[in-house]
């Protein structure tokens, strides 16, 4: 008969936290190859107790043939006078035959003795091992399943029936041990588990928990070594900002320098650079930098943009209605070629019998068509006019005026023909606040669209000298 492995030593205590569940798993796993070894005990005694058994009723057989054959000997008593010598041989034989019966009787009761010993004797480990179990499973925080009972996830008993521990996967009650109950319940370790390793899932001891509790899973983290490097993660200054090194060029793309000498000797592709005393803009070519386009700087020159601000001082100048400057007669000066007009010389030259009554030269008067002017003009007006939908009619205004409140797409009309220029003036309240999508063929300062102002006024300068087939757009953002 096999021999029973004696569950393994210490058990598992709470006075000792630091090896309870190491001795807890090992005690655990121990309990199918003991459930195995007393179930092989027992099917042992019981097939020693068959034997046993058979040899009983086989001693009860060959006694029964041994008193038939003392019946048959006295029967043939006459006979056996006969042949004494072979009803002796007989008679001897069945004596031995009986005492080999009785021989066997006695093994056989010894057996049934023995066999009924082991019984006993695997009841009694079959029990230590439940109360083990039980124990075992209640310092685990395991309880004995109960038909009927309701459970809620996550709860742990132990089977009655392999004394295995089992953990609750669905809320509520069921009549199904968990052994046969694949639905409901899962087995917390049904098999030894081996010691994990690179390769084989297992359990880790307590030397590797202390290692390993509390850090982060693989794949959740960075290593510091990869800060700052190619693949890896970029890193913050200490205003928690990223450096340009880290960013790429686009970002860093227009350098400002205050005059051209102070540019780098050697610029980079694909930058833009700016002097900040002239506004001009420029790109290296390679060899040398090369200026972008001459008409976008600010100044007071043939070459430059005017100032926006001082733009806005004339715009409102020139809208201002009356006599703004307070202008009289006597700022005129009274020469030759150089006289004012009086009011009853104003009637005079207005009269409506249409001829002179008085000696006026109007030859030197500009005609309608062609001519030349020189002097000074002032007093000079535009008009303005508020743009309700999108559509700017340049036969009706020279300036024009819209809050922007919803996505807005400008259209033109009445543009003068190529050789005339048509120019004027459109500010923007709020301009930023919606998409604005533009006519097309308009060049803007450093060929962007300007990002128009969010809260506020932005005013643009647009003309155009090719019938409307190219504009030119400058705009002044976040006026008054």
């Amino acid at each position: 008969m096999s021999a029973v492995t004696p569950l393994p030593t210490p058990a598992p205590t709470r006075t000792d936290p630091s090896t309870f569940s190491a001795r807890a798993d090992a005690l655990v796993s121990a309990y199918p190859t003991m459930v195995t070894q007393i179930n092989a005990a027992i099917d042992t005694i019981n097939a020693d107790s068959d034997s046993a058994a058979a040899a009983a009723g086989t001693a009860t057989t060959k006694a029964g043939e041994a008193s038939t054959s003392k019946d048959t000997a006295t029967t043939q008593a006459g006979i056996a006078t006969v042949k004494a010598g072979e009803a002796v041989s007989a008679r001897d034989a069945a004596i031995s035959a009986k005492n080999t019966a009785l021989a066997a009787e006695s093994s056989a009761t010894s057996s049934a003795s023995t066999a009924t010993t082991q019984a006993g004797i695997a009841t009694t480990k079959a029990s230590e091992a439940s109360a083990s179990a039980t124990a075992a499973a209640a310092s685990s925080g395991a309880t004995k399943w109960e038909s009927g009972t309701s459970y809620v996830i996550g709860n742990v008993v132990w089977s009655p029936t392999n004394y295995l521990p089992y953990r609750r996967i669905t809320a509520g009650a069921g009549t199904i041990d968990p052994v046969s109950d694949n639905t409901n319940w899962v087995a917390i370790s049904a098999t030894p588990l081996p010691a994990a390793s690179t390769a084989v899932d297992g359990y880790l001891s307590h030397t590797d928990w202390n290692t390993f509790n509390g850090k982060q899973p693989a794949g959740s983290y960075e290593l510091t070594t990869n800060k700052g490097s190619a693949n890896g993660y970029c890193p913050l200054d200490s205003g928690s900002k990223v450096s340009a090194t880290y960013l790429p060029s686009y970002v860093d793309d227009v350098l400002e320098s205050a005059n051209y000498a102070a540019f780098p000797g050697t610029g980079e592709t694909g930058k833009i650079y700016v002097t900040l005393d002239t506004n001009l803009t420029y790109r290296w070519s390679g060899t040398a930098y090369v200026q972008i386009d001459a008409t976008i700087g600010l100044g007071e020159t043939s070459a430059t943009a005017y100032r926006g601000d001082r733009g806005k001082t004339a715009y409102d100048h020139s809208s201002a209605t009356g006599n703004p400057h307070g202008a009289s007669t006597a700022d005129i000066a009274d020469s030759v070629n150089k006289r004012y007009c009086t009011d009853a010389q104003k009637t005079v030259l207005g009269n409506t019998s249409n001829t002179n009554t008085g000696d006026q030269d109007l030859s030197g008067l500009l005609p309608k068509s062609g001519g030349a002017m020189t002097g000074a003009i002032t007093g000079f007006k535009e008009t303005a006019a508020s743009v309700a939908a999108s559509a700017l009619d340049l036969a009706t205004a020279n300036v024009f005026y819209k809050t922007i409140s919803g996505v807005t797409t400008f259209t033109l009309s009445n543009v003068a023909a190529t050789g005339t220029v048509s120019e004027f003036i459109l500010e923007l309240t709020n301009g930023g606040a919606f998409a604005v999508t533009w006519w097309s063929g308009i060049k803007w300062v450093a060929g962007t669209a300007p990002t128009l102002t969010v809260s506020g006024l932005d005013t643009i300068f647009f003309y155009t000298r090719d019938g409307g087939t190219t504009w030119r757009g400058y705009v002044a953002k976040g006026m008054a």
